[in-house]
């Protein structure tokens, strides 16, 4: 797996990359808890508040009615995170600081309901089936992101810590960290017809203390990983993290700790 550490087809270093999202601020990330597969974990409030700017990047949605829903969820569940301005709230979310982590569950479960769009997680129907045109087709997203994305981190770019954004939106040029390359993936392989809910973010370290996120492809033939670090898709299971946290597939607000591929078999 020496790919994996191989420097970026794009003209910047893996310690450049890296040093975009070399930062726990806004994760939320989770300790396991000793005996469980995987537990809830806060979702990242810089991906709550895209969603309450971005709704489409959170669900794969055209309807007005529906982004306002996601915005106004996204919204409430990052203000009762501490971050973000209070809201109103649906009548449905009511968290409570002392819940444990079913109760939490439940809550942002009960977030993806109240929008009114969460997805089945990804039944045998809707996961790809691994051919050589899929392979195609995420080698060539992630290579493409990879080589047009310039790495910069939300500090350079936004002038805060943390802000989830897509890059290619960016009217100075295609430009993010690590999470905002796996925003424009995702954003990518919608539009090449793969199923919204066979893809999530998750969060991992790399090292000692890089924290980093990718993108996986649940499959029919397990999860694959797009990293902006590597040229190559990643086996899940071959890829030298630290898994720290990801999106429970098809629920954009339920973030769980954990291995990915043992989160998804719970399902």
């Amino acid at each position: 797996m020496h790919h994996l550490w191989r420097r970026s087809l794009c003209a910047i270093s893996a310690a450049s990359l890296l040093s975009a999202c070399s930062t726990t601020s806004g994760f939320g990330v989770a300790k396991p808890v000793p005996g469980q597969v995987s537990q809830t974990a806060l979702p990242p409030v810089g991906f709550l508040a895209m969603c309450a700017r971005l709704p489409e990047a959170c669900y794969d949605s055209a309807s007005k009615n529906d982004a306002g829903r996601i915005a106004e969820t996204a919204r409430g569940l990052a203000a009762q995170l501490g971050g973000g301005r209070k809201t109103s709230k649906p009548a449905a979310i009511k968290p409570k600081s002392s819940w444990s982590a079913d109760n939490w569950a439940g809550f942002f479960r009960g977030a993806d309901t109240v929008v009114g769009l969460t997805k089945a997680r990804p039944g045998e129907a809707n996961r790809p089936a691994v051919t050589p045109q899929l392979l195609s087709v995420l080698s060539q997203v992630n290579d493409h992101v990879n080589r047009r994305t310039m790495s910069r981190s939300d500090q350079q770019i936004f002038g805060v810590p943390d802000y989830w954004a897509l890059p290619f939106a960016n009217r100075a040029g295609p430009m993010g960290d690590c999470e905002d390359f796996a925003l424009q993936k995702r954003q990518l392989l919608i539009e090449q017809k793969i199923a919204p809910s066979a893809l999530s973010i998750a969060i991992v370290k790399i090292g000692a203390d890089n924290i980093h996120a990718v993108l996986l492809v649940d499959t029919d033939d397990g999860l694959f990983v797009l990293d902006s670090l590597s040229p190559r898709i990643i086996e899940a299971r071959a890829a030298r993290y630290e898994w720290l946290e990801h999106q429970v597939s098809g629920e954009a607000f339920h973030w769980v700790s954990g291995r990915p591929w043992l989160t998804n078999a719970q399902g």
